[in-house]
């Protein structure tokens, strides 16, 4: 693909988050689009209400060894996953803000012949005053949705 391009696509995205011992999953799939912004691939999708965060734009920019993760709409947050890092980050919502320390454990990015994104496998935990609330994972599957 050129990076200058748009690519339409389907993204499937399956998502365990673990609090207290109970683990609850969420999957969906979604019309998303690819993009390039200079040379970093980028994922745009519409949020819905499986993710329960209707009305909110998200962004994934792909870098070899970082993905960051721009919510934009009734959710705005920026937040930065790197293996082996901490970021702090602020979930901002209709109801307040709530502050967040994120620690990434694993981040693995598969590409395709045309080296493309074709897979993103995200390990993580977040914490909030000092607390870890949950355990997370976090698996996007990027197809073209012209095949």
């Amino acid at each position: 693909m050129k990076q200058n391009g748009k690519k339409p696509v389907w993204l499937s995205v399956v998502s365990e988050s673990t609090a207290d011992g109970d683990t609850d999953r969420t999957e969906f799939m979604t019309e998303g689009e690819l993009t390039w912004e200079g040379g970093i691939p980028c994922l745009n999708y519409e949020e819905t209400e499986v993710s329960g965060m209707t009305g909110t734009t998200t962004t994934l920019r792909i870098e070899p060894e970082k993905v960051s993760v721009i919510r934009l709409g009734t959710i705005n947050t920026m937040m930065e996953f790197e293996a082996g890092s901490s970021c702090m980050a602020v979930y901002k919502t209709p109801l307040g803000e709530v502050p967040m320390a994120i620690e990434t454990h694993q981040i693995d990015i598969e590409k395709d012949e045309a080296l493309n994104p074709a897979r993103v496998h995200m390990e993580y935990a977040i914490s909030s005053n000092g607390q870890e609330v949950t355990v997370n994972t976090m698996d996007i599957e990027i197809k073209n949705r012209n095949e």
